[in-house]
């Protein structure tokens, strides 16, 4: 049976489970040590995955999380308060750590070949959380502490993360736009196992309510969260990306493979010079990368919208982030439209308003054509490629660094020589196939 073999290579083994208890309770008994000393009042608890036993093999990031009293900190001074107290812990474990910055600041240190992740919190009751949530990270207990209470099916929840991760609709940062693992796993404890999942997905539309959720915002898919009903749990996927899950539920139901758990390598292909595909490549900006995505997915809906005023049709604009290189690439509908731009007007009988409008308008010229009158002007530009470098100057503030337009063979080089990551990239927008059909 498929689930049986994807569960044998996901599933962690009970002494990868006893391994991680072990260093988790060394962890969390030395924060406790450390905390004990500054205030009594702080706590120290593992949260995430590893947690509520929904982490796949191989796959874990160890959540522990220091919870700070709102009565004692103010959320304008946490980080000051706080990160000094988590590297005293990392100083007690005798690890070196690195501070990084999400939505939050947090410390990252790896313990006897583990990774870890020490993180500042508030420590609020459930009313607090829809009233006066302090900072990004304060419902992850929450959540923890829901999934642990009712969730029956883990393994499921397992196989839910790997078909994401399989398709590539896994992830809720602004590289993937995808579904979360906390949205795995509530959406295993609504509809009872992995394949219910599926066959409720196969169903879905764009703008699909599952659990009503307060607000205004416009969503591709909606599911309140258990733990804070002003909260869509759901609100990262993308329109893309659900059409993918339900595209994919779909396939998956009439046909299970171990293709949608492990996708074969898409073939790279031989080349990206036509004349319809053009690469917009920045060096790759001291931001973080949520940031960077934001601005250059920004940036492709302008550069669509001008397409589109100017005659053109952008078919496709995804964009990627590599360690050295930010990439917008666009896939255009045609190579070069017609030299005119024509407007159909009214029958001849008509032709006053008509005449005096574009009279005005000194570079459109009036014709009449099969009983009809028609305005044409010539276009500035017949291919992308003019406009598109002329908007290189009106790219976001954070991609401004060093940028370029390819096109042709430079394209082709530059896909050629790449990184495998970027390869990566361009083979799967171009291959026109889901990840199960290469």
């Amino acid at each position: 049976m498929i689930v049986k073999s994807v569960l044998k290579k996901i599933k962690p083994s009970k002494k990868e489970e006893k391994e991680l208890k072990r260093l988790v309770k060394d962890v969390v008994a030395s924060a406790e040590a450390v905390v004990a000393g500054f205030d009594k009042h702080i706590k120290v608890r593992q949260v995430g995955s590893t947690a509520k036993g929904t982490w796949l093999r191989g796959l874990k990031d160890i959540d522990i999380f220091v919870l700070f009293p709102t009565e004692s900190y103010a959320e304008s001074e946490l980080e000051e308060e706080a990160i000094p107290i988590l590297h005293r812990i990392c100083d007690a474990l005798g690890v070196k750590a690195q501070l990084t910055y999400a939505q939050h600041p947090y410390l990252k240190f790896d313990y006897k070949g583990h990774s870890f992740e020490l993180v500042p919190s508030f420590r609020l009751t459930k009313a607090q959380l829809e009233s006066e949530l302090a900072s990004p990270v304060d419902r992850t207990p929450h959540h923890t502490d829901y999934v642990k209470k009712h969730l029956r099916k883990r393994d499921d929840v397992r196989l839910l993360k790997q078909f994401c991760r399989g398709i590539g609709s896994y992830g809720a940062d602004m590289k993937h736009q995808g579904f979360s693992g906390y949205l795995c796993e509530i959406l295993v404890i609504r509809y009872g196992s992995f394949l219910k999942v599926l066959k409720a997905a196969k169903d879905w539309k764009l703008g699909q309510v599952i659990k009503n959720c307060k607000g205004k915002e416009k969503w591709a898919l909606v599911f309140a969260d258990p733990v804070d009903k002003y909260r869509n749990v759901a609100s990262a996927v993308a329109a893309d990306k659900l059409e993918l899950f339900v595209e994919a539920a779909e396939a998956y139901l009439k046909k299970p493979s171990l293709k949608f758990f492990f996708p074969k390598k898409p073939k790279k292909l031989a080349s990206v010079a036509s004349d319809k595909i053009y690469l917009y490549v920045f060096k790759k900006a001291d931001e973080l990368e949520d940031i960077l995505y934001s601005q250059l997915r920004k940036f492709g809906r302008k550069a669509a919208n001008e397409a589109k005023e100017k005659g053109f049709k952008v078919e496709m604009a995804t964009a990627f982030v590599s360690g050295t290189k930010c990439v917008l690439l666009l896939k255009f509908e045609n190579r070069q439209i017609d030299r005119y731009e024509t407007v159909r007007g009214p029958p001849l009988e008509m032709h006053e308003f008509f005449k005096h409008s574009f009279k005005k308008k000194h570079d459109w010229k009036v014709f009449e054509k099969d009983g009809r009158l028609w305005a044409k002007k010539e276009r500035e530009h017949r291919t992308p490629r003019a406009y598109l470098e002329e908007l290189l100057d009106e790219a976001p503030s954070k991609l401004q660094t060093v940028g370029s337009l390819l096109h042709g063979k430079l394209a082709s080089k530059f896909y050629k020589n790449g990184d495998e990551e970027t390869k990566h990239f361009v083979t799967v927008a171009l291959s026109g196939k889901r990840p199960w059909d290469w």
